[in-house]
């Protein structure tokens, strides 16, 4: 079974909701000489932020945020970025690049699969159930919580739906039957 699980918001189907993590994951990650770590807004939002339409980013940022160390250095805002895509299975495209907040992510090598929206996770010894635990204070970019409830509307409405998540979705499936969720808790999904 595979780990891919795109993740909407219930509030509204459109491509707004595809990219609303980009709003929280848009602060700079800078490393300090104490080796603490500082995060600052990207620039654009600035205006937002001070005119009290966009939270801090104290306020939006989880507990234990993921952080991504890049691999040669930061990146730069703005520009314009064209790509081409056919019909199909090139939705991936989407999910790789501005869509990717999965509950697990590849590390930046592409070697091996690691926590993301996910703080922790457990896999039984013959790897039919998946626990995962959520990052604590996890938030949508409107400020409202990201939570367990948000995992299942996209499993109710979304996977288990067969106009939009057709049976070749064959990263869902194990043993030839698609995969269930279960809420354990605010912070808990598990997947079997």
């Amino acid at each position: 079974m595979g780990l891919n699980l795109p993740l909407l918001e219930p509030k509204q189907f459109s491509f707004q909701s595809c990219i609303k993590w980009a709003v929280i994951s848009s602060a700079m990650i800078m490393s300090t000489v104490s080796g603490a770590v500082e995060f600052s807004d990207a620039p654009m939002l600035k205006e937002k932020i001070a005119a009290g339409v966009l939270p801090s980013i104290e306020e939006r940022l989880p507990e234990t945020p993921m952080i991504v160390q890049p691999a040669n250095m930061l990146g730069k805002y703005g520009g314009t970025w064209r790509m081409g895509m056919r019909r199909g299975r090139d939705h991936a495209l989407l999910i790789r690049t501005i869509g990717y907040e999965n509950l697990m992510r590849w590390n930046p090598e592409w070697t091996s699969v690691i926590p993301n929206i996910a703080k922790s996770y457990t896999v039984n010894d013959d790897a039919t159930e998946y626990v995962f635990y959520l990052r604590p204070g996890m938030r949508w970019s409107d400020g409202d919580f990201f939570d367990a409830d948000d995992i299942m509307f996209w499993y109710e409405h979304v996977a288990t739906d067969p106009v939009l998540s057709q049976d070749d979705d064959i990263w869902f499936f194990s043993g030839g039957e698609k995969a269930k969720v279960e809420k354990r808790g605010s912070r808990c999904c598990i997947y079997f």
